[in-house]
């Protein structure tokens, strides 16, 4: 919930109580009407942008959650093509697909960089303005 709420992968989460690694919990939240009060459409980033700020505050309600952001210096991987060129064939698949199973990442008709999001864990873009 806490890598979904503020937009990081789990190399990126550190600290916490050793519980916070192997307890689980159902949480059951239902916005409220001032979360979109005119109704008006919303555009998918709009809604995904407004469901972490709600995960954000809930989970401060709820399990008192405060938050440090610093700066640290972590390993990077980069992708990149052999000396020869990739040796990759055009997809003739019918539909996108992404599976993502610890240590197994199966893609069909996907561009790189969702190859690279997704087999890094869970990611959607930035941090929302944070």
């Amino acid at each position: 919930m806490i890598l979904f709420a503020y937009g990081i992968r789990d190399q990126q989460l550190t600290g916490g109580p050793g519980w916070m690694g192997s307890d689980r919990y159902d949480v059951l939240a239902k916005p409220s009407q001032n979360d979109n009060p005119t109704g008006a459409k919303r555009s998918f980033d709009e809604d995904f942008r407004s469901i972490r700020v709600r995960m954000r505050a809930l989970l401060a309600d709820r399990f008192h959650l405060a938050i440090h952001k610093e700066t640290r210096e972590m390993p990077i991987y980069a992708l990149v093509a052999a000396k020869n060129g990739p040796h990759l064939e055009e997809s003739k698949s019918d539909g996108l697909t992404i599976n993502n199973r610890r240590g197994l990442v199966t893609c069909k008709k996907v561009s790189m960089k969702a190859f690279v999001d997704v087999s890094h864990g869970p990611h959607r873009g930035g941090q929302d303005g944070d």
